[in-house]
């Protein structure tokens, strides 16, 4: 069986006085030196490996002692840290340090920590949230499919979704909050307590109101202004279907400005030629991430094609110019349900469509996308997705990296800290830690034995080394939060369409989400 494996590098470097001299110093000469010590804190089938310049030297799982040899001079630094990140799901401690003049030999003690969940507020039991009033502090009710964004001062915001306000007012919301991570506090910024408000359009350009909706598409922009794509809601007129206006929320004048799109429901897409500007249809569920020009990008969900009549599934890639404010078709198919091309030439390869997925965007020039529900490569096979993609923005091509490409995957659960392979799903949460690592937790997927039902399994996928790791969590389904107080370590349970955040340190804020059925929406916050 193979382990879920990290890679310690032990960085030396000679930066002494000795061999500027001509060698008339003896004692600045270069030496051998011995580095010595162990890994704690690992449990499991999680180790490392021990990095130095052209070779590795193996850490047994029992002891997780290292020890290694170079020629150094005095003064010489050295750094042991995780060369690729920390292994998956600990927090390590790096440490640096300088040869003393004799070269005496170093003995260290590198402690690594299991990364925990924590319960930082609300509870599950609760479905109504708490309105103060706006510029108050309170709590947004419970609910599923709501949109976030992270502030520039690293703030969460979290607007709509389906669920519940204040006196159980149930339906899909226009309320839009913020949370500090700093006091711990909800703050209710705007919108409406009662469900189902209908959305207000003066003019494109103009400032109005987005109607209530879930499963909207959203980004950040350098300036930290917050917008917000389409979705499935309520139109100009209460109607409600798919969306496709495009508004922008300043926080410094807490005005929404209406920037494209329709002030009505179900709009089919106009697709001219790729690289030509269009405007996508109305949809819900896609996928979103920004370029290196800060353009907006957008990638399926479920909604409307060319010339479709109902809505179905998409995998349409659209680019707003934030310069021309305009959309450009950039590839993909104009009609619903086009099913995926997985083999065959670099540029026809292609996702299919979905909705629901979940995307990682770990460079300006590359994003990778996993799962959700829509159609494998055989046309008219519906059903949860576990395939997993690569985009290359600058090529513009995809790569399907192998593993699953039919719907309904259990996926490999060995046991936990192995290389596994996670579960077809939708509804997932995916985020990026500051080492560059790729995490992916919970959604409505399979177990190993293809029940059907909501996750808890936290997974980290190694991008260099291209693998999977089941980092914690159950491999059952439908499982309840536990925590014995606000402030403790505990695990949110299984849970799809939650509302989430990654903060600058790496960290996943988790909110909300559905468990079971209705009444399904929940109301704690967590950190991992």
């Amino acid at each position: 069986m193979r382990t879920g494996a990290a890679i310690l590098a032990i960085a030396l470097t000679s930066c002494g006085s000795g061999g500027g001299n001509g060698g008339s110093d003896d004692n600045a000469q270069p030496r051998l030196v011995t580095v010595s010590g162990e890994v704690t804190g690992l449990v499991g089938a999680s180790r490392a490996t021990l990095l130095l310049s052209d070779g590795t030297i193996g850490m047994t799982d029992g002891t997780r002692q290292f020890s290694l040899s170079a020629l150094m001079a005095p003064g010489s630094s050295y750094s042991v840290s995780f060369l690729y990140g920390n292994p998956p799901g600990y927090l390590c401690a790096s440490i640096d340090g300088t040869f003393s003049a004799n070269l005496a030999p170093v003995s260290l003690s590198l402690s690594c920590n299991l990364r925990e969940w924590t319960w930082v507020a609300g509870t599950d039991a609760s479905l109504h949230g708490s309105y103060n009033g706006p510029g108050l502090s309170g709590a947004p009710g419970a609910r599923d499919f709501a949109s976030t964004w992270v502030g520039a001062d690293n703030s969460l915001w979290l607007f709509g979704g389906t669920g519940f306000t204040d006196g159980y007012s149930a339906g899909h919301h226009s309320d839009l909050w913020r949370y500090s991570p700093s006091t711990g506090q909800w703050t209710w910024v705007s919108g409406s307590v009662v469900a189902s408000q209908a959305g207000s359009y003066v003019a494109i350009g103009s400032v109005g109101t987005p109607g209530s909706r879930s499963s909207a598409m959203t980004w950040t922009d350098a300036s930290g202004r917050l917008w917000l794509f389409g979705g499935s809601g309520l139109d100009g007129s209460g109607n409600w279907g798919p969306l496709d206006d495009l508004w922008r929320y300043d926080p410094a004048t807490d005005q929404w400005t209406w920037m494209a799109g329709s002030s009505a429901i179900a709009a089919q897409g106009t697709y001219h030629a790729r690289g030509a500007a269009g405007s996508p249809g109305a949809r819900g569920g896609g996928v979103a991430w920004k370029d290196a020009s800060g353009h907006l990008w957008l990638f399926g969900g479920y909604g409307y094609g060319e010339t479709s009549t109902s809505a179905g599934y998409l995998n349409d890639l659209w680019r707003f110019d934030t310069t021309n404010l305009s959309w450009i078709w950039e590839g993909g198919s104009k009609s619903i349900s086009s099913p995926g091309v997985y083999e065959g030439r670099a540029d026809t390869l292609y996702p299919g469509a979905r909705d629901s997925a979940v995307v990682w965007q770990t460079s300006s020039s590359e994003v990778w996308l996993f799962g959700g529900y829509g159609v494998d490569e055989s046309l008219g096979s519906l059903g949860k997705l576990g395939d997993f993609w690569r985009f290359d923005l600058e090529t513009r091509q995809w790569t399907w990296k192998p593993g699953t490409k039919s719907i309904e995957s259990p996926g490999y659960y060995p046991q936990l800290g192995d290389f596994g392979y996670p579960s077809a799903r939708w509804g997932a949460v995916a985020w990026t830690d500051s080492h560059g690592g790729m995490w992916l937790f919970g959604g409505r997927g399979l177990s190993s034995a293809a029940a059907d039902g909501d996750r808890n399994d936290v997974w980290h996928f190694n991008r260099r080394m291209e693998t999977w790791t089941w980092v914690r969590g159950d491999e059952s389904l439908d499982t309840s939060a536990n925590a014995t107080a606000i402030g403790a370590a505990g695990d949110p349970g299984g849970r799809r369409a939650s509302a989430a955040w990654a903060d600058s340190q790496g960290r996943l804020w988790l909110y909300g989400g559905a468990r079971g059925w209705f009444p399904s929406q929940l109301a704690s916050l967590w950190r991992y």
